[in-house]
């Protein structure tokens, strides 16, 4: 196993034990946020490419501060958005309602001006 495996699984542990839902998927999206590419390119990234900026984003997300915080993006629908402390995440239902109501919009029989 090579050292970015690794790391990734002691982060999960960690991640885990303090309760965070998704603890592997929450594990990778740091790792890949600390190293600049998507969570699909971790392979890529070489192990003496992994620092302690890494452990720091792994001990904020375990004292439960929203992930979105700590990388500073937050996706919402089709779009990527900046947020950071102050600013509320974007829940996956509001996805839901939003998604339910454009589709009521177009079902509506409406003549435009």
């Amino acid at each position: 196993m090579n050292l970015l495996l690794a790391e990734v699984a002691q982060a999960t542990q960690r991640l885990a034990a303090a309760g965070v839902p998704s603890p592997r998927f929450d594990a990778e999206e740091l790792a890949a946020f600390v190293h600049g590419v998507k969570r699909g390119e971790l392979h890529h990234v070489k192990d003496a490419d992994f620092d302690a900026r890494y452990w720091e984003a792994v001990a904020r997300r375990e004292a439960r501060e929203p992930l979105q915080h700590i990388t500073g993006r937050a996706f919402f629908r089709y779009l990527e958005l900046q947020v950071g402390p102050g600013v509320f995440v974007p829940r996956p239902e509001t996805e839901s309602v939003v998604d339910w109501a454009i589709h009521a919009v177009r079902a509506m029989d409406v003549v435009e001006p």
